[in-house]
Parts: C-alpha cells; structure tokens; sequence
C-alpha cells in the first residue's frame, strides 16, 4: 500500500464497483449496488486530518487501520495509542456530519512497519477457534463503541494453504455472529481487503488461492487491491497496469481471475490508487518504462 505521497494521505484508494449484475442477486444485498470508498490512513491524520475529507465523493470511507495487540495472548484487536484514539472515537461522527448517508468501517489490517510478525499473528489468531472468537468479539465491541457501520478485514496476505483454509473458518464465524446480534442490535457490513488476484504469486508455495465461495457467502463485498505489482523493481515500473500481455501483473489479470474463480460481479471491487512512484535513474536520458534504476524516489520508502 501506499505510504507517503499527499494524494494518498489525502484518501489513499478509490473503489469503483463493478455493475450491478442480475444473475448474482441472490449473493447480494439489493440496496448495495455502487461501492465508492477511499482508506484514510489513521497515522496520517497530520497531513490529512479527517475535517479535511470531502465526504461527498465516497459512498463508503475505511478507518484505516488498527491491528492485533501483540501485548496479549487473547488476540484482541489493538486500540490506538492516546492520541490517536480521539480520532477513533469520533470518525463516524465528523465524517456523517457532512454526508450522513456514507457508511464508514473500521479496518483491521497487518502492520506495516513489522509485517512478519503480525502475519505472524493473523495467521495464529485465525488458526485457533478461541483466539478467532475473541478477535471477532473485540473488532464487533471497537465498531458499535465508536459507531462504525462495518469492518473489514486486510490481512496481507495469508502466506500458507492453512492461512486460506482458515480465513474461511474466521470469516464465516464472523458472519454468524454478526447475523445473530443482528437479532437485537443493527446490523454491520463485513467486507475484505485481498491480493488483486484470487491467487497469490511470488510466495513459497504455488497452491495459494483464496476460499472465494466462502468469501462470497459471507462478505457484503470484496476490495482487490489492483496496484503495487513491481514494488522491489530495479527498473521503472506501471505501479497498476491495466493490461500487461508479458506477465499476470495487471488488473485485467487480476479482476478476471476473480470473476473467472466464482467471485459474482456484484461483490467485487476494484481498487486503483491515488498516487504516484518516483525513482532516481541510473540514466536519466533513459526514463521510458522499464529503464534501469539506483534507487526509489522521494516521498516513499
């Protein structure tokens, strides 16, 4: 994901849905047939307080991020240092103050800046039925507390056959729970944040596909991640190709994968992002796509 570039910190991601599809209507819920959601990251709010989000643009805006609280054993989701947690508490609130019929969520994803280990932790947590029935108890309580109308999971990404087996177990149990508090309280959206295609590459074993039929009983949609395809280039690279005819990298890939694995039309997402890579050439003469580079440019790690 992106880290530092302002039109990122701005809104990071913008979601266009794909069309509203009629043999797919028995996976979805009528009333939710355009998804335009952006990720505000939540350690940016400096740059980008959330006062300055133009709430009109989105359907749906993401609190991004909180993650597991590696402090326990339990698997509870972690809640932000002190001065953050002003920001938490009052998302929903200043976000609908302006546009009260945009749902916000509040996204529990791996860290960042220790990614082994929290992957480390996600793939522990959704592992083992007591500490998933605590994750999901934990994420339920943070979102009705701070008024969020979903959460959304972006564990990135499941590294083991395991992993994919168990992100089933976790978001189906997830769904019960949420249907069964359904019975006394409102409901709230579930969505999931993946690898751009239903089948991961690069990794240490080449059977890594996500569960997509259970994914598709039990999310309200999916958010595919459709950029970042050469982050460790040495070259100049299309951060988010649309077509690429040498290799799967590209959204076309990616999207169609989806579709073509059972995903329906109508609770698939497609993510693009709102910014920009930079690299320092090792010739500046030669800047065309592909050219050879020293190192990665300003404003990103």
């Amino acid at each position: 994901m992106c880290r530092s570039s302002l039109s990122c910190l701005l809104f990071s991601l913008l979601m266009i849905s794909t069309f509203l599809h009629s043999e797919c209507l028995q996976h979805c819920d009528a009333g939710t047939d355009q998804v335009r959601a952006g990720y505000w990251f939540s350690q940016y709010d400096h740059y980008s307080p959330v006062s300055s989000i133009n709430a009109s643009l989105y359907t749906h805006l993401y609190y991004y991020s909180l993650s597991l609280d590696d402090a326990t054993s339990s698997a509870p989701v972690a809640v932000p240092r002190p001065d953050q947690l002003p920001i938490l508490n009052t998302f929903s609130s200043t976000i609908k103050s302006s546009n009260p019929s945009l749902k916000t969520l509040l996204s529990i994803a791996t860290d960042d800046r220790k990614n082994s280990a929290s992957n480390a932790a996600f793939s522990a947590m959704a592992a083992d039925p007591d500490l998933r029935a605590s994750f999901i108890s934990s994420a339920l309580a943070l979102a009705r507390e701070n008024e969020f109308d979903g959460l959304d999971l972006a564990w990135q990404f499941p590294s083991l056959p395991s992993d994919m087996t168990n992100l089933g177990i976790l978001l189906a149990e997830w769904r019960a729970r949420i249907s069964e508090e359904a019975q006394n309280s409102s409901s709230v959206l579930l969505t999931v944040t993946v690898y751009f295609s239903n089948h991961l590459f690069e990794e240490s074993t080449d059977d890594l596909d996500y569960p997509v039929d259970v994914i598709s009983e039990n999310v309200d949609w999916v958010n595919a991640l459709c950029f970042g395809y050469h982050k460790n280039s040495n070259a100049t690279t299309n951060n988010a190709a649309l077509f690429d005819k040498a290799s799967h990298f590209s959204t076309s890939y990616g999207i169609t994968s989806w579709l073509d694995a059972g995903i329906p039309p109508c609770k698939l997402v497609m993510g693009i992002p709102a910014y920009g890579r930079s690299w320092f050439l090792k010739n500046k003469v030669k800047n065309e796509p592909g050219a050879p580079v020293v190192a990665t440019g300003p404003r990103q790690r």
